[in-house]
């Protein structure tokens, strides 16, 4: 899926996995592989560099996933954009959704494409502090840090491995896309109480979600993709 779904607009990838994979405004077509022997293959003859290799695994476990991320070491400190779709009936909301990380702290800033609304969350491990602005109104909120606040769940970007562990998860199927020094993993999985499906991709040397999107009834009706990522603040002073 991952060049089929490049090549036909649903997945913008950011710089590093188009270095990656190979895949320049000069490398990428407008036709899909017509199925998945050739797209894999697609895949491997798409890189350039003859010292880097590809390989894809099909029917990857549930479980060697779950222990490649709880192994897997988010960076210490990174600045991370993506852009997150919300789509009900004829109504879109198009959300920037802006990440920094240093240590056990973050600041999530959430605008969407009108800046009608907007908030900053910033959780120092302590406690978790929740700014919106509506037009020129300020609201804060401080509440105590605990568990339920994470990054993905402030920031409103999927779990990372709740997929992996939840009961209502059918019809699993993972394939990892590797190469020297990238791991992207691609999850497909419906829900057992519901008509609704997801895929997700994650890349592991950043343990985050690269691109997820959810189909209820055969529309879709959310899309979150990482935009940039740098292991660096860059953008924001960090509260002390």
């Amino acid at each position: 899926m991952l060049v089929g779904s490049y090549n036909v607009g649903i997945l913008k990838l950011p710089t590093f996995v188009e270095d990656l994979f190979g895949l320049t405004d000069d490398s990428v077509d407008d036709g899909m592989p017509g199925d998945e022997g050739k797209l894999y293959e697609a895949i491997k003859d798409a890189l350039s560099d003859d010292n880097t290799s590809a390989v894809v695994d099909y029917d990857v476990t549930k479980e060697s996933l779950l222990q490649a991320i709880t192994a897997a070491e988010t960076p210490n400190e990174y600045t991370a954009v993506y852009t997150v779709t919300h789509k009900i009936g004829k109504n879109e909301k198009i959300e920037t959704v802006r990440i920094w990380k240093q240590g056990d702290r973050y600041v999530i800033r959430k605008s969407d494409e009108d800046n009608v609304l907007t908030s900053e969350i910033y959780n120092n491990g302590t406690s978790v502090s929740v700014t919106t602005y509506v037009g020129k109104d300020k609201s804060v909120y401080v509440y105590p840090a605990s568990d339920d606040f994470t990054i993905e769940s402030d920031a409103g970007i999927p779990s990372m491995a709740e997929f992996l562990t939840s009961e209502s998860i059918a019809d699993l199927k993972i394939t990892l896309n590797r190469a020297i020094d990238y791991h992207l993993y691609q999850a497909e999985y419906s829900y057992t109480d519901s008509d609704q499906k997801e895929l997700t991709y994650l890349i592991l040397e950043y343990n985050m979600i690269l691109h997820s999107e959810t189909v209820v009834a055969g529309e879709k009706v959310y899309t979150c993709s990482l935009d940039s990522i740098e292991t660096k603040i860059t953008g924001i002073e960090f509260p002390d």
